[in-house]
Order: structure tokens, then C-alpha cells, then sequence
């Protein structure tokens, strides 16, 4: 692969700054420009805290581009080599945070940053607090292509360990986010439900000391389009899908369909109704593996990735897909293998189909095997959603990507995908045109 002028440009950003956040979007290579950068500033006792799918790729990289690619540790449960550069998971550095922060670290790359959005979380205190792992690095880089998932407020943690803001959290809030009062336990509290319009002017002005981002399109040359468009499909009845008890869904839709507000609904209802959306995926599984199917027997395309929520959606798919030799990777799956899944599915031609759970596969890993994606169940996050489809749409990709959102006819499905729509337009004014 050749280095491109913007990734050279993307390196010499992050070389000049101790703190910076490299937020291009998904597919343009934000892994190699943090590479080429770490050259530049001569560092070579790095940290590297990534999704844990991530941490074979990483290794990759550094080996092929890194002038100092001799030695590295890689962290999966125990270390299994010794080096100068350490890759390890997220959940590795929370639990081990008081071993890594005792090595003065040249640079500390955290990829996929998002990952670290929670201000109260004991993952965010033990890599971003006031004791945290990077307090013992001269350097610290922020990697992701979706910086704030949900609203802004998320990258409060990061602006105010990267000192671009000193305002506290509730300040910040208060400042820069629409909320909405509920009540937990009797307790009045302020639920955050977006961004404030007014304020986007404001927010990309503070960004733009810390942050660069370019869009696919700007940068990359003859990068094919990709196209996003909704099929619903008729549900397996749920007495067929599963034995379950009747009463406790229809209770849960009609809390759903009774809020005004929808949009409110989801947000304040979460994992209330996590059972409901399972219901709603396991009536979906039939319905897109004859449709994947029969494309697939037409010769329609050679290769798909389907992207899922929960376990028994995806086992159940890949078990009616067993004829085109899926492959998957979800929570479940040890590093080594999620990679071989990966590779096997990039390829093999035989492997015809990847099935990927979408927090799980759906970052810091390329599809471009395939230009059809399918999300038989969508996560409410809608930044997770853009992520997962971007496996496919970066560079190497050779064709243009079709991304299908499978939702159940006449259903709480279909409206949920509006409100997906409405969360993603906000953040889009922030992060999809320009600092």
C-alpha cells in the first residue's frame, strides 16, 4: 500500500501536538499515520490501548511501517513476548492500570478513543484520571472516527484530560447539551438527549486546537460510493422462534408506543426493553437468511457482512447460513480467532459470508472482501452503526458499498431507525463538515 500526502499531513499534526485527537473518518488509516507520526517525534517505549479485536492488526502495522518494529509485547491474558511497544486491550489497562502506569511512556495511543466516554467509569479514571496511565506519558493520542457517539458531552473526558476545557462535567452538560428531567428512585436527574444546535459553532471552535478530521471523500482518490437504504421484512411468528411468555412483551411495546416522544423513550428505557429487541431480531433471522441466500445462489455478489446484536440472532443466522461457510466474531470469540475469522473471510473465496456482533467486529477491523452490508438488528447508538458499515467503505475497497438495514414490517423497529436517523443528522453538523 502506498502512504498517501493526507497521511503524511495527518502524521506531521500529531508529531507537533501532546495531546491530539486524530478523528478522520473510518477507512481513511488513522493506525498508519499514528505509526508514521511515532517515528517522527523518535518514540519508542509506546503504549497502545485498543478494542482487542485490534491488537494482532496493530502489531501488523507496526511491523510493516514502524522503523522501530523489532520488539513488541502484546497483552492478551499474560504477555507472551518482550519489547518496547506494548498493544493491549482496554479491559487489560483498566485491570492492570497500576503496572502500566508505572513506565514513563515515550506515547500513548489510545485507538478508538470512544471507547472511554463514561466520566464516572473505572476504565475512564484509570486511563484518563487524575491517576491514570497517561500521566506517565510525555505524549498521548486519541484515535476514532465517530469522537462522540451519542452527543458531545461524551468527549468531555478527553477535552478535559487534553486541557481544552476546564469546565466540569455538569458544567459542560449544562453548556453544550439538550437534556430532559427523570426520575430514578424519586430522585430528579437530567437525562441527556442530544446536542444543542445553537452551541455547534462554539463546539467545533474548541475542537479545532485539538482535533483533525478529514472525510473519505476529500482524501481518498476514486473511493467508490456507498449508499444506504431500509428493507423490512415479514417476522417469524415469535411462538415459533422461541418459547416465551407473551405478557412481558406486549407490556414493554406498549410502553414504547405509548411515549410521545420516542426518541425520549429509547434513551430512558434502555436495557428495560432489551428483551423486546432480542424478540424483534430472532423474528428477523429467517427472513434475512432466505433473502442472503438466494442473492448468494444468484450470484448476485460473492461476499456479505451481516452485522447483529444478540447471541442467539447470530448463531441462529449463521447456522441457516451454513451452506456459504460463515464465519463470526462476537464477544465469545478469543483474539487469534476473531483474526482468523478475518482473514478468512478477506480470503477465501469459499467464506462467503461474515457475521459480526456489532461492538464486538464492528471497529479497528477491514471488510473490503465484501461491498454488501447488511444490519439485521441496529445498535441504538448511532455512531456504533456508521462504524460497523465503514468496515467495508475504506481504502482497498474496489467497489461501490450497498449498506441494507433490515427492520420488521409494521413494527417499533421501523420507527426506531428514524430516531437513529434524527441522532445522527446532530452529530453530523459537528464531525461531517470539516473542524
Amino acid at each position: 500500500m502506498k502512504i498517501s500526502q493526507y497521511q503524511i499531513d495527518g502524521a506531521y499534526f500529531l508529531a507537533q501536538n501532546r495531546f491530539a485527537l486524530l478523528a478522520d473518518e473510518p477507512g481513511v488509516g488513522k493506525t498508519l499515520q499514528a505509526i508514521l507520526a511515532s517515528d517522527m517525534v523518535n518514540a519508542k517505549n509506546i503504549l497502545v490501548i485498543c478494542p482487542a479485536v485490534a491488537r494482532v492488526n496493530w502489531r501488523r502495522e507496526f511491523a510493516e511501517w514502524s522503523v522501530f518494529s523489532s520488539e513488541f509485547t502484546v497483552c492478551f491474558e499474560i504477555k507472551d513476548a518482550h519489547g518496547d511497544k506494548t498493544i493491549c486491550s482496554y479491559e487489560y489497562a483498566t485491570e492492570n492500570f497500576l503496572e502500566l502506569k508505572t513506565t514513563p511512556w515515550d506515547l500513548i495511543i489510545c485507538d478508538e478513543s470512544h471507547f472511554i466516554k463514561e466520566p464516572t467509569a473505572k476504565r475512564t479514571q484509570r486511563i484518563y484520571g487524575k491517576n491514570g496511565i497517561i500521566r506517565s506519558a510525555n505524549r498521548c493520542w486519541a484515535l476514532s472516527g465517530t469522537p462522540a457517539s451519542n452527543h458531545i458531552a461524551e468527549l468531555w473526558p478527553l477535552l478535559f484530560t487534553f486541557n481544552v476545557t476546564n469546565l466540569t462535567y455538569d458544567s459542560f452538560v449544562e453548556r453544550f447539551c439538550k437534556t430532559r428531567p427523570t426520575f430514578y428512585g424519586g430522585k430528579r436527574e437530567e437525562k441527556i438527549i442530544g446536542t444543542r444546535k445553537d452551541k455547534v459553532s462554539e463546539i467545533k471552535e474548541m475542537l479545532s486546537g485539538v482535533m483533525l478530521r478529514r472525510m473519505k471523500a476529500d482524501v481518498i482518490e476514486d473511493l467508490p460510493s456507498i449508499s444506504f437504504s431500509q428493507v423490512s421484512v415479514e417476522g417469524t411468528p415469535l411462538l415459533e422462534v422461541i418459547n416465551l411468555d407473551m405478557t412481558e412483551v406486549k407490556k414493554q411495546e406498549k410502553l414504547l408506543n405509548s411515549q410521545t416522544d420516542l426518541a425520549f423513550a429509547i434513551e430512558s428505557l434502555g436495557d428495560s426493553v432489551s428483551s423486546l429487541r432480542r424478540y424483534v431480531g430472532l423474528q428477523k433471522v429467517a427472513a434475512v437468511a432466505q433473502l442472503v441466500s438466494q442473492e448468494l445462489k444468484d450470484g448476485a455478489y460473492d461476499k456479505i457482512g451481516i452485522f447483529a446484536i444478540h447471541t442467539d440472532v447470530i448463531a441462529n443466522l449463521k447456522e441457516l447460513l451454513k451452506p456459504f461457510n460463515p464465519v463470526v466474531v462476537n464477544g465469545a470469540v478469543t483474539p487469534l480467532m476473531r483474526q482468523k475469522a478475518i482473514d478468512s473471510f478477506q480470503t477465501d473465496p469459499k467464506t462467503k459470508v461474515f457475521i459480526g456482533n456489532i461492538k464486538a467486529a464492528g471497529t479497528a477491523i477491514t471488510l473490503t472482501a465484501a461491498h454488501q452490508c447488511l444490519f439485521l438488528e441496529q445498535s441504538w447508538v448511532p455512531g456504533e452503526n456508521k462504524q460497523a458499515a465503514d468496515r467495508f467503505h475504506r481504502r482497498g475497497q474496489k467497489k461501490s458499498v450497498t449498506v441494507r438495514l433490515a427492520s420488521l414490517a409494521d413494527s417499533i423497529d421501523e420507527k426506531v431507525t428514524a430516531v437513529l436517523k434524527r441522532k445522527t443528522e446532530e452529530l453530523n453538523q459537528i464531525f461531517e463538515s470539516g473542524n
